[in-house]
């Protein structure tokens, strides 16, 4: 019998390092951003541990795990990268997009929660980007720009999806860490806002096939936020 060809193929190669990773960042998520905070509350106060522990921790197990199996496929390819020019204006345009996106299904939220007296507060680290000195705006915009994009790229848009992808298929794959991804941000009003945005990473991440696009797109779209609420603020 011949072998069922997949009606979608997901950017990242199937093999052992998928699942090592995939069930890697199962166990590590739930204890750095829950469990830990819980079992150490005095010491997830500290800002920088608050900040850059959860995800630095969960880039590195990610990668360890990422890197533990299947020697048979290059590490370039386990890791998103995919040989060619960069797509600059694909990026360029994604970013317009999901920034606009972004802001009427925000603008929507809020229309919706004032509606119906419902009161929707901030995201904590703009709570705390809006407040902080100048040594605690570095950390946090150090953690927004660079540290988050990137791992949460390589854990939702690289092995979650591509590993439920497998599974599933990409429609349930991509709504399902769309979920995943909002949830993991523990913020009402941000919630659906971070759904789309993550539905437009993931869409980007399949058309180029290079897990650097998303993460710039990530990462442009955190930092022209971070510069918007510094001007604002001020």
């Amino acid at each position: 019998m011949k072998e069922e060809k997949r009606g979608f193929t997901p950017p990242a190669p199937e093999g052992r390092y998928l699942d090592h990773a995939f069930f890697a960042v199962c166990l590590a998520v739930p204890f750095f951003y829950l469990l830990f905070p819980a079992l150490l509350p005095k010491t997830a106060e500290l800002l920088p541990v608050r900040i850059l522990l959860p995800p630095l921790a969960v880039l590195l197990i990610a990668s360890a795990a990422l890197l533990s199996g299947s020697p048979e496929i290059p590490a370039g390819r386990k890791f998103g990268m995919r040989p060619g020019p960069f797509p600059w204006k694909t990026a360029l345009v994604y970013w317009l997009f999901l920034y606009v996106l972004l802001i009427l299904v925000s603008g929507a939220v809020r229309n919706l929660a004032d509606r119906f007296g419902v009161s929707l507060p901030e995201q904590d680290v703009v709570l705390l980007l809006a407040k902080s000195a100048l040594p605690e705006k570095a950390l946090i915009i150090l953690s927004a720009v660079l540290l988050a994009p990137v791992t949460e790229e390589l854990i939702f848009r690289h092995i979650f999806f591509s590993r439920a992808a497998y599974w599933s298929g990409g429609g349930i794959a991509a709504v399902l860490t769309a979920v995943l991804f909002s949830a993991l941000h523990g913020n009402l009003l941000q919630a659906p806002s971070l759904f789309f945005m993550s539905l437009v990473l993931q869409s980007v991440y399949v058309k180029t096939g290079k897990l650097t696009v998303p993460v710039l797109v990530h990462s442009l779209f955190n930092l022209v936020s971070v510069i918007l609420i510094l001007l604002i603020k001020t």
